[in-house]
């Protein structure tokens, strides 16, 4: 069974595969006037209707409210986004339906979709570990894989906000090592979460960030004057100390930072920040090398190293792509 719901994209096509079961099945809401406010397409369906502690009392019998359409094997049913449905529960049998979702990103139902935000997570275990959403949505709250054998100490996915996560060992499937929740942010903010890390290590991270997070906040309110925010590394850091440095990144397309492992033979590139974002702060050492990747053809767009001592103010800040003047020009002749 399945709650009743909308959908977050245009049109949805359900194909019935099978009609030998009995009772149960899709049933749609019809929509009263009540439910309506101001120009929302979408109606304002009780919350009481929308739990399973209702779907529980439903029968398959058209009533003044829902409709079961009499739906045989290889019969297609299409609805758009402003019709609430749901699946009863099955008296016995197994229903098998096909279902295609249309126009996710279509302009009208953009308010829809929760928000997708770049989490940056840093792991501090020393095993590979899965990364599972659960499906909040489903009876059984089953796990959706997100990214599984992972080793890097600094990753991103592409998260949605009200999603929970959980990580697993994943040498010992099934031994759940740590669980994390995803929130709404501010614009612009990076949502970072700490994995297998002692108490005092987050500690230490949080402090860290929370002092990128403003420095990030503060240029993105003059990014249009280009004030560069002074980075927090400083010239007396010893070589084996932490660095923070910062990219400004004006590409008008998706890349990605890799870090160049110089101690193998073939110099190997390691991804660093899948999606790189306006504005980023990291954590390196003097010496370390960086390669920037268009993400569309894996081609190297700029590159950069920490230098002893930084730029000529002692900072670590990394302006890379177009500048703001140069922004406005044809992409082809940048």
């Amino acid at each position: 069974m399945l709650k009743l719901h909308h959908d977050v994209n245009l049109f949805t096509v359900n194909i019935a595969l099978n009609d030998d079961f009995e009772g149960g099945g899709l049933f749609y809401h019809k929509n009263d006037d009540s439910y309506y406010d101001g120009e929302d397409p979408i109606p304002n369906l009780p919350e009481e209707k929308q739990s399973y502690e209702y779907l529980e009392k439903i029968t398959r019998e058209n009533s003044s409210e829902i409709v079961f359409p009499d739906q045989k094997t290889g019969d297609l049913l299409i609805h758009n986004h402003t019709l609430f449905h749901a699946i009863a529960p099955i008296g016995s049998g197994t229903r098998y339906s096909l279902i295609f979702f249309y126009d996710m990103h279509h302009p009208d139902i953009k308010s829809l979709l929760s928000e997708e935000l770049d989490v940056r997570v840093e792991n501090g275990f020393d095993f590979p570990v899965d990364l599972y959403v659960i499906d909040t949505e489903s009876v059984e709250r089953s796990l959706v894989l997100v990214m599984e054998d992972i080793t890097e100490k600094i990753f991103v996915f592409e998260g949605m906000a009200g999603g929970a996560y959980e990580v697993f060992d994943h040498g010992n499937p099934g031994k759940l090592v740590h669980t994390f929740d995803v929130y709404d942010q501010e614009d612009g903010e990076e949502f970072v979460v700490y994995i297998g890390l002692t108490e005092d290590e987050e500690n230490i991270r949080r402090e860290k960030v929370s002092s990128a997070i403003t420095s990030i906040r503060f240029s993105k309110s003059f990014r249009s004057k280009q004030i560069l925010i002074r980075s927090l590394a400083t010239t007396e850091q010893d070589e084996s100390d932490d660095l923070e440095a910062r990219i400004e990144n004006y590409f008008a397309y998706p890349v990605s930072l890799y870090w160049i492992d110089s101690d193998t033979s073939d110099r190997k590139r390691e991804l660093f920040e899948e999606l790189l974002p306006a504005d980023f702060e990291f954590n390196t050492i003097y010496g370390h090398e960086f390669e920037i990747v268009n993400k569309e053809t894996g081609e190297v767009v700029h590159s950069f190293g920490i230098l002893e001592g930084g730029d000529e103010d002692g900072e670590f800040i990394f302006s890379v792509g177009p500048n703001k003047q140069e922004a406005t020009k044809d992409h082809d002749e940048l």
